[in-house]
């Protein structure tokens, strides 16, 4: 099975999960389990998408790349939990600022087009769906068998998301994401430049290296890039389950 054809399974196999755990959860709306699966399957087209464009060759993920992040991190699981946990935030957070925040994420960009990804040589793309930017960050280690600095300061994300993260004691490295995108490429800088111009959050936040080691540089130390724990959007939902029933 090609890395297309796997992304892709295992996408149904995560979204399986996700539907399994939303629809056990008392007074789940129709349209939060609707949204999420709207989401995914657009995740996995953009990937199927850019896959295509590799042909036989498939991608070429080599030390010295660049790790562009374009668009902002826990975008879904931050209007998920603002939508429709919103009693639990409002009990922390001036009511001002949850309902514009609810209203910024509600908007969530579009992926580059095609032509972007062909313009810029991008030689590999990794969207950030469920689990976060940890677990396709993990992805892209696993795939490409080397290894990565990522500077955890210039990841990009709203503070909402963290304050909302915050109150349900999850990571938003964890947290549910849309929109989102790691590009590999040879020319990051060059690549920031043309998605800013065109009014989208852009930013290079790492580089692949010759070695095993999977980095996530903080200002005084380094940590390892664990294996992805379970979504935290979804961990927030197990939380109102009876029993202790396993998530993604």
């Amino acid at each position: 099975m090609d890395t297309c054809h796997r992304n892709r399974a295992d996408r149904c196999k995560n979204l399986d999960k996700y539907m399994e755990i939303m629809r056990e959860c008392q007074g789940m709306q129709s349209e939060e389990i609707d949204l999420v699966v709207k989401e995914i399957n657009a995740a996995a087209d953009f990937e199927a998408l850019c896959m295509s464009n590799y042909g036989e060759d498939g991608m070429d993920i080599h030390p010295g790349l660049e790790i562009v992040q374009v668009g902002e991190i826990g975008l879904l699981g931050s209007y998920l939990l603002g939508k429709f946990h919103k009693d639990s935030l409002f009990k922390e957070l001036p009511g001002h600022f949850v309902k514009s925040s609810v209203r910024y994420f509600s908007t969530r960009p579009a992926y580059p087009s095609l032509e972007d990804i062909r313009n810029l040589q991008v030689k590999a793309v990794y969207p950030v769906t469920e689990r976060g930017i940890y677990a396709s960050l993990f992805k892209l280690g696993k795939d490409s068998g080397i290894g990565m600095r990522i500077d955890y300061e210039s990841v990009l994300l709203k503070q909402a998301t963290v304050e909302f993260c915050e109150i349900f004691n999850q990571d938003p490295f964890e947290l549910l994401s849309c929109g989102c995108v790691l590009l590999l490429t040879d020319h990051g800088y060059e690549a920031v430049r043309c998605f800013k111009k065109a009014g989208i959050p852009a930013a290079v936040i790492g580089h692949m290296t010759k070695d095993k080691d999977k980095l996530i540089c903080h200002e005084e130390y380094d940590s390892n890039l664990n294996r992805p724990r379970p979504d935290a959007y979804l961990a927030v939902l197990k939380s109102e389950l009876p029993g202790e029933e396993e998530c993604l």
